[in-house]
């Protein structure tokens, strides 16, 4: 048993606060990364004061699964990405860590969205947002497992378009949000 210690503190002293910001998680197949688009998803985390970054590239085959065009092979997305990422540096917001998840690449096939996010969400901590293209989030909201992980997620589209919109992002439309207005 440990006495109580006692400790002095100046007059008016307050303890820190814990400030948990959470996890800005970018899934994608990063086909066209470009330092703009970088850029873009940076100052989105600056101005909601994430302290992390997760940039999550999937792998070909889990782009085929979910119905999208022939993707690039995984290891030149990753070595695009990691140029990227050097040259948008300057981008990065302050208190911000920017960092590349190889999971989906370690593993080398079709991984579905809700196990790469159950494993986001076990190695990181929250609060947790999703950045998607809308290609993706649109393909997304049509699986079984949309439901369970909206509600504990929120989700970022980018970039914005006037499409149609499925009726599931209809239903928990307060659960998510483009990253930019549309114009």
């Amino acid at each position: 048993m440990v006495a109580n210690e006692n400790k002095q503190v100046p007059f008016g002293y307050e303890p820190p606060q814990e400030v948990r910001t959470g996890t800005l998680i970018v899934y994608g197949d990063f086909t066209d990364i470009a330092v703009s688009g970088l850029a873009e998803v940076y100052r989105f985390a600056g101005l909601r004061g994430f302290d992390r970054i997760v940039l999550y590239p999937i792998h070909e085959e889990t782009g085929r699964r979910m119905g999208l065009a022939e993707l690039s092979p995984y290891y030149r997305r990753v070595q695009e990405l990691e140029a990227a990422m050097e040259e948008a540096e300057p981008y990065l917001p302050v208190r911000a860590r920017a960092l590349l998840d190889q999971w989906e690449g370690k593993r080398k096939k079709y991984t579905p969205v809700d196990t790469a996010l159950a494993f986001l969400t076990e190695k990181h901590r929250g609060p947790f947002f999703v950045w998607m293209p809308e290609r993706l989030a649109l393909k997304w909201a049509g699986y079984d497992s949309f439901k369970e992980w909206i509600r504990q997620l929120r989700l970022v589209v980018a970039p914005p378009a006037a499409g149609a919109r499925h009726p599931l992002l209809e239903e928990y439309a307060s659960r998510w949000e483009y990253a930019r207005p549309m114009e």
